[in-house]
């Protein structure tokens, strides 16, 4: 496998249930001289043990539990990569999140992609396993798959690449819940996209429950990137967006009649969680979901 320069940077809090099937996957990108940097940030468990236990996977630890400090510490050392010339100028950025399974062959492809341009940015297409999630959790997202403008998103699978280029759009992450989310509206249509490749695979929230506490972070992190991205800019993006998911979910409508209650279903959880989201929007949590690392 001929793999162009790329290092990938995985921020892991408390993940010694999940990173070794993370890692393992990684194995052969790493042999083709792919950078792996794990940085465990507020780890009371074995995360950081087990990482380190990965041939090639280089493990950085930081005391605070915050994935964006994780992610600033995964660049800063990338960087360093490259001033002592370990790691080229021109490297491709993945960022991936530890709770989720890419293949060596998707990064390939992904770098490579990359390099031949003209997108700056860009993510695998994914696949949400929902082998163990109640039967709610199931219908859900058994209307997210079908909703063909998530594929023109960045955010929502755990993994997104920068070229080098695109990695210059801005300084550092902000403190934002859904970094994903950020990088998304950095960068206009024509220059990022979902490539052709291995899927990622996601574990769904197994219940209820935590599928309301995800959607409420995202949603209640949407406002907090106009600060970031310029309010004109998040606003007609953000429009653009709920437009293009109506739309989806119209189609559905006229095309698979019989799917109605998944459909009622689908906008109820979605209803539900932004209504959360709006009465706790001065919260800065995590609302993680533990029931997917189980």
């Amino acid at each position: 496998m001929v793999i162009s320069p790329a290092v990938v940077i995985i921020a892991a809090h408390n993940e010694e249930r999940v990173i070794g099937r993370c890692l393992s996957a990684l194995a052969d990108a790493i042999v083709a001289g792919v950078r792996v940097v794990v940085v465990c940030n507020g780890c009371n468990d074995a995360t950081y043990t087990l990482a380190s236990r990965h041939a090639g996977v280089e493990v950085v630890d930081i005391p605070i539990p915050s994935k964006t400090l994780a992610l600033r510490e995964g660049d800063r050392y990338a960087d360093e990569l490259q001033s002592a010339g370990l790691l080229e100028p021109d490297a491709s950025r993945i960022y991936l999140d530890a709770d989720v399974v890419m293949t060596s062959r998707a990064i390939t492809d992904i770098v490579c992609a990359l390099d031949r341009g003209p997108e700056l940015a860009t993510r695998p297409p994914v696949r949400h396993d929902t082998t163990r999630a109640t039967f709610i959790v199931r219908r859900w997202y058994r209307v997210r798959a079908q909703i063909s403008s998530f594929d023109h998103v960045l955010w929502g699978a755990g993994c997104y690449a920068l070229s080098a280029h695109g990695r210059r759009r801005f300084d550092e992450f902000p403190e934002v819940v859904s970094d994903d989310l950020f990088i998304d509206m950095l960068f206009g249509p024509a220059e990022k996209r979902t490539t052709p490749t291995d899927q990622v695979t996601v574990t769904t929230p197994r219940n209820l429950k935590y599928l309301l506490l995800i959607l409420q972070r995202t949603y209640r992190t949407e406002d907090e990137l106009a600060e970031h991205v310029g309010s004109a800019s998040h606003t007609a993006e953000a429009s653009k967006t709920k437009r293009n998911h109506l739309r989806d979910l119209f189609i559905i409508a006229t095309r698979h009649p019989f799917q109605l209650v998944d459909l009622v279903l689908y906008v109820c959880v979605i209803g539900t969680a932004r209504i959360r989201a709006a009465r706790d929007d001065k919260r800065r949590v995590w609302e993680r979901d533990d029931s997917s690392r189980n």
